[in-house]
């Protein structure tokens, strides 16, 4: 599927304009030169990572109103937060892709993984997970 995908020339959700392939350190991701926006295939990782040193156009406003469909499989995009109650982004339910506004990118990238997040676990099962990952963490290590 990538490489069908990858073969087209992509319209942005927010605002209609071509997107072009941006390679970061750890995805090649779709940037709009139009508003700024950043498309992640779901196939890039998870987005915080994806974006991190994306150089991003500044975006201007206005422009045709885009469709708000999925740049892969033409399917509508649905809000939702990111990390529950993080910013809002658009993800496709049929492929799993996510746009990113200019104006959230930064914000998603500072808040970094889901997973870096700093945990509230308490008591018993929070002492556990924290000694598994921390196994886990050092036998990959190895």
């Amino acid at each position: 599927m990538q490489g069908r995908y990858r073969e087209a020339i992509n319209k942005c959700p927010q605002c209609d304009a071509p997107m072009r392939e941006h390679s970061t350190p750890r995805a090649v991701v779709d940037v709009c030169d139009g508003c700024g926006g950043v498309w992640i295939d779901w196939f890039d990782g998870e987005l915080s990572t994806a974006v991190r040193g994306a150089e991003l156009p500044v975006g201007r406003a206005g422009g045709e109103e885009g469709r708000w469909t999925c740049p892969t499989c033409r399917k509508k995009l649905v809000d939702e937060r990111y990390d529950g109650d993080g910013p809002t982004i658009s993800r496709c339910g049929s492929c799993a892709g996510a746009f990113v506004e200019r104006s959230t990118v930064e914000v998603i990238v500072a808040l970094g993984p889901p997973d870096a997040q700093p945990r509230e676990d308490s008591g018993m099962f929070g002492d556990l997970v924290r000694r598994i990952e921390s196994w886990l963490t050092d036998s990959s290590q190895r």
